[in-house]
């Protein structure tokens, strides 16, 4: 029978047969529920003769017997003392008496009766079957042991000890010894006898603190043998056993026996026949006192070589110096440790031993401790187990499993309210232990029950080290905290250590159903280093599930550990942080709560292929509240490698195994030489669980620095939704990611969304750009080549940022490349949702990086698929190329979809005040940012109905147009600016050498607006082209005509007074010599409300998209005169050229080449379109034939 069952008899009432067992005189109810019952004996009734006393008479007892019960007594060994009462709701004796049996029906008569042999001892299990009698009260019967009494501190053997009876009728014959009876004797007898006996000590000749000294150790080979040491029923200890230093004192090789209340260091329990074995109220270790050491180079006690089914209980084992307190060894098994104070004194103060207690060489299924813990204090089957030299538990060798260590304090004080260190780890498990229990699952937040509290140690809380240690499981622990869990009582190294090959360890569990820190959940937190800190190659596969990590048992405050709540390091591997069983926005299942730790919350160094899955990194419990890590949600650095943090969700929920990282001074850090090919994966970085509120990173969401390589943050989703491998980084108060330094290269950043809540509805923007790159980061890649035109596969959707979408700056950073995202838009590429700035900005000499199509590259769709970047609605422009005295060159941007940005397409400023429209410069000799590359010309497309082609042509002027690509596009609407955009790519062509070029693409193309980008051979690209500058000229009579000394309006004037005006309009030089009549306006109304070109002007400047050039500025002067570049800023396209229809054509021709060359001043180099009609049109040809050059 185990111990548990023993303590469950009669069902109604185990909490008293607990006290009942260790302290003795106390009630013993008797139940009429059908239980399993067994008393432990814990004195006999006898006289000094070894006769059975009444219990009458018995002074030194109180077996407190109802006044109603009668008695029988009989004398000697096997006799039979029976109670009976008529009170049938209890009977109260000595706990002397040993029951086992059951209870038949209420009223029934208990009668266990006279055994052929003594009762046996405690632990063992009678024969005998309690039977119903015939009367109706109940009685009780057992039978009592015989006891022989020690009277003397001296050892020698001098009275017969054949057998038990023969030394108590003769004893030591010669004075002085006569009468008296020694250890010794009395434990030969015994062994002669067999089993059934006590040994006690006549307290008149032995008193408090008598020592017996011997030299030779002690067994008792016999069993079922009570040893007392207490003298004056206070229920501690008066007898010192001082046997030879360094080895046994006393050896239990039998069943069934019984150490009570002595001093004594050198205890054994040895071999398979030692089982049934107790040791209770003793002092191993100290003096009589339990308060000052009295080592003898021994263990406290052992338990070895297959002895099984011992209780070790309500002891003091202590001051074992240079030796363990508890040794558990060679196989011993199912073994007790119950109550004990193991490296204290009775006032609770250190008394080291060298170690507590150690579990080793394939003992098995042992229990240090229990479940039965009610509260906070340490009661029950709790030992303390602290003050130790060394460690506090060891669990050592190949084959040691199934050991459990529950419901103990470890580490501290008996309150729980200071440490009492053990000098290295509280726990050590290691060289092959496996498959043993650390604690186990709590039912609420509480520690209690089997909940152990592991704090204070000088090292480690819990160490798990070396090969072979592997399958151990700590659950439902306190480490790093005080009982309560409301301060931190620290462990000086973490809480918890795997090391030296360890694997395939369990800390927590996955079962909790809720964000309670319940079950196996243990909350680690305090601790002067780590939480948890696996190291070492071949530390592999070991689990971290369903954790407190940093918090309180609460979750509603920070106890910081001093360093992270995870390290994984040199060479760890495999390990699994979290697990992909959460429900959405929510941290149960195998989450870790892993938040309010001084440093990181989880930190890989220089580890490989673990996982970080399914946690929540910097909130509180609901997942809406920060708790922030001091440093990063996840730091990856010093070479780690192979790793993922996250993993491939199904849904836009966070669930499974994402990670919610937010509320951290920084998201994930990934950095340093060889940290590389790490996986980010299906989080949520800087929002909340839900995914829809900003739970900022007080920094960056992601940053990958210092020469890391070839990490991916996401990957290939096959919907635009966020799922597969999709991060959120949303909401953090600068970047979303970040990309940093020399050496920090290869790295992938896909199909992520940035700046945008989880649905990709709307913004939840990082506070500063969405992707950043700098400080010369090279050859990293911001997206890829969709396989369509949605947002999928490696597309990012980076939207919503409060300033730019991607930002590339510093000297040095070259060679990135940004393809295939989405920015500025929703997932549906269609609904704004822009960056405050632009959707990407280089800056401070960023070089030779490329936005979509590298240079030489093709792509023939119209629609943006492949590396097309679709780039809208940002408020201030699409892409900006920035720079003064350190510009930013050779940086390619082509094949992308532009539309509505709020400023250009594409801008080469040089510094802030040349945002806008850069002209071009003759043969393109300027420098500044993309070597400000001029731009293409005059764009336009005429449609071949037989062949099915449009041919589009226009002009460049720029050096070595040889190796210039021309990119062409069409867009549905023209920038505001005037200058292009480009929606949908149409082709790229090459220049000839007069810098003309062509484009055929088939069949008409299907949107009006036409623009083009130049890129030369170092990869610098231009500024979109205009579309080409439109010059109205009206038919005759289209210009207003006044008198230029007078400014009267002689063409149309006031209708009235018309005809007289008009006869001024000859041109006779008779009647009209001076002409001073001049055209300077177009006349888009007359004054009999009759419109001439009113429709025209308001098409060209709607659905035309064009700027009209306007004197100053001012819609009423539409004219020609002057040429007011004061005007530039509004990017007029749209003249109109007034002239006097009176004249010849050639002299308006002439005028008209002179208002040409102000347009020019607009457009350097550019084609033009003429839109006319009548007598315009004449003035139009004449033009062409005399300008033919």
């Amino acid at each position: 029978m185990d111990y548990p069952s023993r303590l469950g008899w009669l069902g109604l009432l185990p909490a008293l047969i607990f006290p009942l067992i260790m302290f003795g005189n106390l009630p013993f109810p008797v139940s009429q529920a059908a239980a399993e019952v067994q008393l432990y004996p814990a004195r006999p009734m006898a006289d000094s003769a070894g006769h059975w006393s009444s219990l009458r008479e018995t002074s030194k007892i109180d077996p407190q017997i109802p006044s109603s019960a009668a008695m029988t007594k009989q004398s000697g060994a096997g006799s039979v003392l029976t109670v009976e009462t008529s009170d049938t709701s209890s009977i109260q004796t000595s706990p002397s008496i040993s029951v086992t049996g059951h209870l038949p029906s209420p009223g029934a008569v208990i009668d266990v009766g006279v055994f052929d042999e003594p009762l046996a001892s405690p632990g063992s299990q009678a024969d005998a079957q309690l039977q119903a009698g015939s009367a109706g009260r109940p009685r009780l019967s057992a039978q009592l042991a015989t006891a022989v009494t020690v009277n003397t501190t001296s050892m020698i053997i001098d009275g017969n000890t054949d057998t038990v009876d023969d030394l108590i009728n003769e004893p030591s014959p010669d004075p002085p010894n006569n009468d008296e009876i020694s250890l010794a004797e009395a434990i030969q007898a015994i062994n002669n006898t067999g089993p059934g006996f006590t040994i006690l000590f006549d307290g008149a000749k032995l008193p408090h603190g008598a020592t017996i000294n011997f030299s030779n150790s002690l067994f008792l080979t016999a069993g079922g043998t009570i040893i007392n040491g207490d003298t004056n029923n206070d229920n501690l200890p008066d007898i010192v056993l001082n046997g030879p230093t360094g080895f046994i004192s006393l050896g239990l090789v039998s069943p069934n026996n019984e150490i009570r209340h002595l001093v004594i260091t050198g205890l054994t329990i040895q071999g398979a026949t030692a089982t049934n074995n107790r040791v209770v109220g003793s002092y191993l270790g100290t003096d009589v006192e339990g308060r000052f050491a009295r080592p003898r180079q021994a263990p406290g006690l052992t338990i070895t070589t297959a002895a099984s089914n011992n209780i070790i209980e309500n002891n003091i084992i202590a001051g074992n110096t240079g030796r363990t307190g508890v040794l558990i060894n060679s196989g011993a098994q199912s073994n007790q440790l119950l109550g004990n104070r193991i490296g204290l004194n009775i006032d609770g103060a250190a008394l080291p031993n060298q170690a507590g207690i150690s579990i080793q060489n394939g003992s098995l299924q042992n229990l240090i401790g229990g479940s039965n813990r009610a509260g906070t204090a340490c009661d029950s089957s709790c030992n303390i187990i602290s003050g130790n030299s060394n460690f506090g538990v060891q669990i050592i060798g190949n084959g040691t499993s199934g050991n459990k260590v529950q419901g103990n304090f470890i580490g501290l004080n008996p309150a729980g309210t200071a440490a009492i260190p053990n000098s290295l780890s509280g726990i050590i498990i290691r060289l092959g232990a496996s498959q043993n229990f650390i604690g186990d699952n709590r039912p609420l937040e509480q520690c209690n029950g089997p909940c152990n509290v592991i704090s204070g140690n000088q090292q480690a809380g819990i160490l798990i080290a070396e090969a072979g240690a592997t399958n151990n499981e700590v659950r439902g622990n306190y480490i790093g905290l005080n009982p309560s869990g409301s301060a931190p009582i620290p462990n000086n190294f973490s809480g918890i250590e795997i090391v030296g090959q360890a694997s395939q360890n369990r800390i927590g569990g996955g079962s909790r159903t809720t964000e309670a820190c319940s079950g196996p959940c243990n909350v680690i937190s305090g601790n002067g280093g780590a939480g948890i800190r696996l190291s070492d190659h071949n530390t592999r596969s070991n689990l971290v599930q369903g954790n407190f990590i940093g918090l309180d048992p609460t979750g509603e405050r920070a106890i910081p550990n001093a360093l992270s709540g995870v390290i994984v390091s040199s060479g760890a591997s495999q390990n699994l942080v979290g697990g992909d069983i959460h429900k959405p926005s929510t941290c149960d299942g195998h989450c870790n709560f892993i938040s309010g730790n001084r440093e990181n919350g989880v930190f890989l160094h220089n580890s490989h292929t673990n996982t970080v899955q399914g946690n929540f990194i910097g909130l509180k419990p609901g997942g809406v509240t920060e708790m922030p890590n001091g440093l990063h949600g996840v730091e990856l650095s010093g070479g780690a490698s192979q790793n993922t943090i996250g993993g491939k969700r199904v849904s836009t929920l966070c669930d499974g195994p994402c990670n919610v990282i937010s509320g951290n001074d920084q998201g994930i850090t990934i950095r340093e030489n060889n940290t590389e090919n790490n996986r980010v994966e299906g989080n949520f970085i800087g929002l909340d669980a839900k995914g829809d509120g900003e739970v900022p990173n007080a920094f960056a969401g992601v940053v990958i620095l210092s020469g890391a390589a070839a990490n991916t943050i996401g990957g290939e989703r096959n919907s635009s939704d966020c799922i597969d491998s999709c991060n959120v980084i949303s909401g953090n108060q600068t970047i979303g990611v970040g990309i940093a330094d020399a050496g920090t290269t290869a790295n992938r950043v896909q199909g992520n969304y940035i700046g945008v809540n989880a649905l990709g509805t709307s913004a939840l923007g990082n506070h500063v750009s969405g992707v950043l790159i700098r400080s010369g980061a090279t050859n990293n890649t911001i997206g890829g080549e969709r396989s369509g035109t949605t947002c999928d596969g490696p597309c990012n959707l980076i939207s919503g940022n409060l300033e730019a979408g991607v930002t590339i700056i510093d000297e040095g950073t070259n060679n990135n490349i940004l393809q295939g995202n989405f920015i500025g838009v929703d997932r549906t590429g269609t609904v704004p949702i822009p960056n405050t700035t632009y959707g990407v900005i280089f800056q401070f000499g960023a070089s030779a990086n490329v936005v979509g199509l590298e240079p030489g590259a093709e792509r023939n769709d119209r629609e943006c698929s492949g590396v097309c970047n679709r780039i809208g609605h940002n408020l201030e422009g699409g892409v900006l190329v920035e720079g003064s005295n350190d510009p930013s060159l050779k940086n390619t941007i082509r094949g992308n979809a532009f539309f509505e940005n709020g400023g250009l397409a594409i801008d080469l400023a040089v510094g802030p005040g040349g945002i806008g429209v850069t002209f071009n410069d003759p043969e393109d000799s300027d420098i500044g940012p993309n070597e400000l590359m001029n731009f293409p010309m005059g764009i336009t497309a005429i449609y071949n109905l037989d062949s099915d082609t449009t041919k589009i042509s226009g002009t460049l002027d720029t050096s070595s147009l040889e190796s210039v690509t021309i990119d062409v596009y069409a867009s549905k609407k023209i920038d505001p600016s005037g200058y292009g955009e480009g929606e949908h790519y149409l082709g790229s062509t090459k220049p000839n050498k007069n810098g003309k070029f062509e484009l055929a693409v088939t069949g008409q193309v299907d949107y009006p607006f036409l623009s083009a980008t130049a890129t030369d051979s170092n990869g610098s690209t231009s500024e979109f082209g205009p579309r080409p500058p439109l010059i109205f000229i009206p038919g005759i009579a289209g210009s207003e005509l006044i008198d230029g000394p007078g400014g009267d309006k002689l063409w149309f004037p006031p209708l009235l007074d018309l005809q007289p005006r008009l006869q001024r309009l000859s041109l006779y030089t008779v009647t009209h010599p001076s002409d001073d009549i001049y055209a300077p306006n177009v006349l888009f109304s007359d004054p009999v409300n009759r419109p001439i070109y009113a429709k025209l002007l308001e098409f060209l400047a709607t659905d035309g998209g064009y700027i009209e050039y306007q004197v100053d500025g001012i819609e009423a002067r539409r004219t020609t005169a002057g040429c007011s570049i004061n005007q530039m800023s509004r990017h007029p396209n749209f003249f109109v050229f007034a002239y006097d229809w009176r004249r010849s054509n050639a002299e308006n021709a002439t005028k008209l080449r002179d208002y040409v060359g102000c347009i020019q001043k607009f457009f350097p180099g550019s084609r033009m379109d003429i839109l006319t009609h009548s007598m315009g049109g004449l003035v139009a040809r004449r033009y062409i034939l005399d300008n033919l050059d």
